[in-house]
Formats: structure tokens, C-alpha cells, sequence
């Protein structure tokens, strides 16, 4: 080799070196030294094998060797070098085998590029490419909320659409959605909690420990005064927990609670992700609620709280037809107050109000579960009664009739009575009766009961 030959091999910028046939290297230049900090003598007549940390050896002797006698030849194989002062040198290694006259493999030449600045570059790369992928994930996890809460129909719609959310942000084992109801406790609306069964103390409940402190709350088994949460994780088997208020502008509303089965490491990025999706979901639930509350306002009497007209036609229609299905009686009862009109004109319409609102608490003490009591308008109320012969319906009819007789203590100036008019609708009827049919039956036997001297029932069949 001539002196220009010899100079390039020993100062290329690539690690050089040529081994015999049992692998031992005869031959090595500059730079491969430099880069293991080692003289030549250091290199020479030992395998390549050796300067190479753990797991490269094993790739060295299961695939690049084998793929070497295969091939004769090897491109681009990733293998590290340990070097001596416990660093690591990714590279990249290309082996020719060069056969003798005899056939027989003469010597194998190497060559090794330093990666490590491409190998920085990649895993910036991956790291950039994690990072974009994360985001997109955090998008697609809001989309998909937000379609999710856009089709919530009802409270619990909005609770399970959150569960799915903050087991999809948090990768939680269990996801748990409690809701304040009007009472003030809280009910589980969706998902699951492995530990309420174990901690039948509220207080100690991490879901209302988040709700009245309105903060994040998070239990690691394990972590100095365990209290009875935690130990109430260790019993199931898991290891953490996080537990979030939901709030709205009045405060919080419901909370949210993820168990974890090992400790998790939790980034501001997951954070602000779960808590605009709880932000969606609290504006959500605000109107569900308002629709719920526009709804019950639309069927019920202000007042009394009682069905109106509108929530009267409807169950009516219901009954009826379930009534000729099942072929059972229905009974529809008409009541009209006797002596209202006066205390309205003596005492005004508060005193008026007084008295409606009393004797809806009384009507709602003297049904049958299951029956529907409505304000039909002024002071006649309706009630239908299900499955309710002649007989069932008297006995109704009369304990109305006697708990509005007997007024509230204190109250005897507000003093009324009723007449109660009652329509029967047997089952298998030669001549099916509507609705309107019933109420006509119903409200001339309660002008029947007027005339014939007042706070009576009278009974008509259809």
C-alpha cells in the first residue's frame, strides 16, 4: 500500500479495521483508536466483539455474524461500542468478506461510522413526533368529547361521555362521575368505584372530600399517615387515586375520580386536557338541567307543583290506551273546591295561593301510588287512577274528600270542602269512551255532587 493509501486508511473519518478468518483483527486505523481510547496494540488480536457493550454483542453474534457467512457482506448494521471511560458510541457497520484462492474466507474489512449526531437528530425527531402525536390525541380526546356532550340528553349522558373522557386522558383503571343532587349528597351517575363499598363513611369518600374542599385531591398507597382512603386502595388492589371537583360558576356540582392500579406520573399537559373536558361537561349539565327544568315548567302548574292541563291530556291518553290493552278499568276523578271563591274575595289571592298549595299537599298524602294528580285550572283538580274499578275509585274519592274537610290547625278561616265527581271506564266496554268522553262523565258527576249539597263524592260509569 502506498504511503498515500496507508495515510487515508489511518486518517479516514470513519473507523477502519480488517479481521482474519476467526474473526481476530489484524488490522485497525487512527480513528477507530481515537474513538476507543485505546493503542494499537490495545486492539490487535482481539475480536470486535469485545469492545462492544452488551446488548451489540448479542446482535453481533445472532444476526450480524450469521448474515456476514450468508451474504458476505453486511450494510449499515447498528452496533454500540462501549468505551473505556463507561460512555457509548452508536455507530454503523459495513463488512465485506474477502475469500482466498482456496475459497475459504481470507480476511473480513470493516467500516464504522460515528451515528451519534444522526442518532440525536432521530430521537429529537421521535421526541418531536411523540410530542405531535400527543397533541393530536389530546385534540381528537376534546372532539370527541364535545360531540359526546353535544348529544347528552340527560345527566347521566353528560357523566358517562366524562368517564370515557378522563379513562381515555388518564388511562385509568376505574373512572367514577358523582353529581350533587337537589338534597346536597351525591350520587354515582356513571362509571365505577371500587373502594365506596369499602368506606361507607361519606366524609372519608375522596369524592366528597374533592367536592367540599372544591380541589384536587390525590391518595398514593404507601405515602406517610395513611388515612382510611388509602387503605381503602390497598384493599383493592391498587395504588393511587385523583379526585377532581366539578364546578360551575356557583361551585361544585359533582367530582370525578380515577383509580390507578400503579403510580402514575401525571403531566400538566394530561391535567389541562381533563380539566377542559370537566369544563365542557359542567357547561353541559348546566343545560341539560335548564332543558329538564324548561320541560318540568311546561307540564306542571307553578304553583302547586302539580301536572297542568297539558301533562293531564297526555298521561290520560296513556292510561286509556294501556287500560283497553290490559283490559282493566280506569277511573278519572274531578274536584272542585268548595268555598275557594270567598276566601279569595275576603282574604286575597296569597290567602287564595295558601290554600291551593295545601290542598295539593293533601291530594299527594290521599292518592295510590301511581296515580296522577293534576291542577286542571282555578280550583278543580284531576286525578287518574290506574286500574281502578268503581269501588277502588270511591275509596280514593272519599279519603280526598275527608282530608281536605279537615284543614290544617291554625288554618280554620282558610277552611274548604270538596265535590268530587268520579267516571269509571270499565274494561270491555260495548262502547269505547275517549278521553274527552271521561272527563265530561266525570265533571257533571262533580256539579252533580255541587247541587246536591257539596263536599260529596258522586260516581258515574262510562
Amino acid at each position: 500500500m502506498s504511503d498515500d493509501w496507508e495515510d487515508l486508511y489511518r486518517q479516514a473519518p470513519c473507523g477502519l479495521f480488517t479481521s482474519d478468518d476467526d474473526g481476530s483483527i489484524v488490522r485497525v486505523n487512527a480513528t477507530l483508536l481515537d474513538w476507543l481510547g485505546l493503542r494499537e496494540s490495545d486492539v490487535v488480536g482481539r475480536s470486535f466483539r469485545d469492545f462492544l457493550d452488551t446488548g451489540s454483542q448479542l446482535f453481533y453474534e445472532t444476526r450480524y455474524l450469521p448474515a456476514l457467512r450468508l451474504r458476505g457482506e453486511v450494510k449499515e448494521v447498528a452496533l454500540t461500542l462501549a468505551l473505556p471511560d463507561g460512555g457509548r458510541l452508536p455507530t454503523l457497520i459495513n463488512s465485506a468478506v474477502t475469500l482466498g484462492d482456496d475459497g475459504e474466507v481470507a480476511r473480513v474489512s470493516s467500516a464504522l461510522f460515528d451515528v451519534s449526531e444522526r442518532q440525536d437528530y432521530e430521537l429529537d425527531l421521535l421526541t418531536a413526533r411523540r410530542s405531535a402525536e400527543a397533541s393530536e390525541g389530546r385534540l381528537r380526546l376534546l372532539r370527541d368529547s364535545a360531540t359526546a356532550f353535544a348529544a347528552s340528553a340527560e345527566e347521566d349522558d353528560v357523566a358517562e361521555a366524562l368517564v370515557t373522557a378522563a379513562r381515555a386522558s388518564y388511562l385509568a383503571r376505574f373512572v367514577a362521575v358523582y353529581l350533587a343532587d337537589d338534597d346536597g349528597s351525591l350520587r354515582l351517575a356513571a362509571g365505577e368505584s371500587p373502594v365506596d363499598e369499602i368506606l361507607p363513611d361519606d366524609a372519608n369518600r375522596p369524592q366528597w372530600r374533592a367536592f367540599e374542599s372544591g380541589e384536587r385531591l390525590g391518595i398514593v398507597v404507601g405515602d406517610e399517615g395513611e388515612d382510611a382512603a388509602s387503605l381503602a386502595l390497598r384493599a383493592a388492589r391498587l395504588t393511587e387515586l385523583v379526585a377532581l371537583p366539578l364546578l360551575d360558576d356557583s361551585g361544585p356540582i359533582g367530582s370525578l375520580v380515577c383509580f390507578f392500579p400503579r403510580t402514575r406520573s401525571l403531566t400538566d399537559d394530561d391535567d389541562e386536557v381533563l380539566a377542559a373536558v370537566m369544563r365542557q361537561a359542567a357547561t353541559v349539565l348546566a343545560r341539560v338541567r335548564l332543558q329538564r327544568e324548561l320541560a318540568r315548567l311546561a307540564l306542571h302548574d307553578q304553583l302547586t307543583g302539580l301536572g297542568n292541563r297539558v301533562l293531564l291530556e297526555i298521561r290520560m291518553r296513556e292510561s286509556l290506551a294501556a287500560a283497553r290493552r290490559q283490559e282493566r278499568a280506569l277511573a278519572l276523578i274531578v274536584l272542585d273546591l268548595d268555598g275557594f271563591k270567598a276566601i279569595n274575595d275576603r282574604f286575597g289571592h296569597a290567602a287564595g295561593d295558601d290554600v291551593l298549595v295545601g290542598v295539593a299537599e293533601r291530594l299527594r298524602a290521599s292518592v295510590r301510588a301511581g296515580d296522577v294528580i293534576g291542577r286542571f285550572g282555578g280550583d278543580e283538580f284531576v286525578i287518574i287512577c290506574a286500574d281502578a274499578d268503581e269501588e277502588a275509585a270511591e275509596i280514593v274519592a272519599k279519603r280526598v274528600v275527608a282530608a281536605i274537610e279537615n284543614s290544617p290547625e291554625g288554618k280554620q278561616h282558610l277552611a274548604v270542602t270538596a265535590s268530587v265527581g268520579v267516571a269509571v271506564y270499565l274494561a270491555g266496554s260495548v262502547h269505547p269512551a275517549t278521553g274527552d268522553d271521561i272527563f265530561t262523565a266525570a265533571d257533571s258527576a262533580m256539579y252533580l255532587s255541587k247541587s246536591l249539597g257539596k263536599n260529596r263524592v258522586t260516581v258515574a260509569r262510562v
